[in-house]
């Protein structure tokens, strides 16, 4: 039975009409597949982030499974995927809907990882507030603003924090490195520019103070990883750091028609960074003998289908 299962969330995963078909087969397999179709939500403009705000609030609890929806999602980003593409959240765009973020956060009891991208400093503050507690792992930029890591709520969980292209101050990055839960700090520099990184190095003094972080990362994007690389080490020479927990990463960035593409980067990173979820309760899962049996059932049919 475990077999069926992984296959049935494999094709839930890979394509959402197949993961709709399977949550209509039995109580079973809807338990399988609402758990995937749930687990990322990428929100990239402000009818996208309104129309799934929308559908929580028309079925907010799942009867069929006994399952709230809203509380199976373990991902979300807000934000453009593409620097590129067209959409309606341009930095401090009037567009965001702040509100009804606000209002997916807060349902969001089960979220392990959040990004929010492109909002505004005067924007981020008001939703600051209302970040999950399970909160594992936090990805915000560029030019995010303050964050005070002592009044976040998800403080006493997180493990991980990304920062785009902000210039934080000395007091933020202390709190952030000297805490008690962080143990991977991720600065990420899309122009590949020595001066930028050069402040990313000047506020490691507080690091050998650090008892709990592990690994603080600069992350240099260019058109090249060797570019990159080449930015990273200019800077470093002749420098005194700790290197056993400063990690230098060059990353090469993704492009489109030749143009360097920095959201499509991090959003690719982001989907395949993996989030904590061992404080979080699974969702229940049933075992009823005829629903089992039918699961089986169409299992069967199926791979009589994919031979033929």
């Amino acid at each position: 039975m475990e077999v069926i299962q992984k296959v049935f969330e494999r094709a839930a995963a890979n394509h959402v009409p197949t993961a709709d078909s399977i949550c209509r087969v039995c109580h079973t397999a809807r338990a399988w597949a609402l758990p995937v179709l749930y687990e990322t939500i990428v929100l990239t403009s402000s009818s996208k982030i309104e129309r799934f705000a929308h559908s929580l609030m028309e079925t907010p609890f799942d009867i069929v499974v006994d399952q709230v929806p809203i509380h199976l999602v373990r991902k979300i980003w807000f934000g453009p995927t593409s620097s590129f593409e067209e959409n309606d959240l341009d930095y401090s765009s009037r567009e965001w809907p702040i509100t009804v973020m606000h209002q997916i956060l807060t349902r969001c009891t089960a979220l392990c990882s959040l990004a929010l991208i492109n909002v505004g400093q005067a924007q981020l503050y008001r939703l600051t507030s209302v970040i999950p507690n399970a909160v594992s792992s936090l990805t915000l930029g560029p030019v995010h603003g303050e964050v005070d890591y002592r009044h976040l709520p998800c403080a006493p969980n997180l493990h991980t924090i990304t920062s785009m292209d902000t210039f934080m101050l000395d007091n933020e990055i202390r709190d952030l490195v000297l805490s008690s839960t962080i143990r991977t700090i991720r600065r990420i520099y899309s122009t590949p520019a020595e001066r930028r990184v050069a402040l990313a190095f000047d506020q490691l003094e507080c690091l050998y103070r650090a008892s709990v972080l592990e690994r603080l990362e600069i992350v240099c994007y260019g058109d090249t990883r060797e570019a990159a690389a080449q930015i990273l080490e200019s800077v470093a020479t002749d420098r005194d750091y700790d290197h056993t927990r400063v990690v230098l990463v060059p990353k090469a960035s993704l492009t489109t028609d030749g143009k360097d593409n920095t959201f499509a980067t991090l959003f690719v990173d982001w989907q395949a960074e993996e989030c904590d979820t061992s404080g979080i309760t699974p969702p229940p899962q049933p075992h009823e003998e005829e629903d089992v049996e039918q699961a089986m059932s169409l299992f069967d049919d199926w791979i009589v289908a994919e031979e033929h």
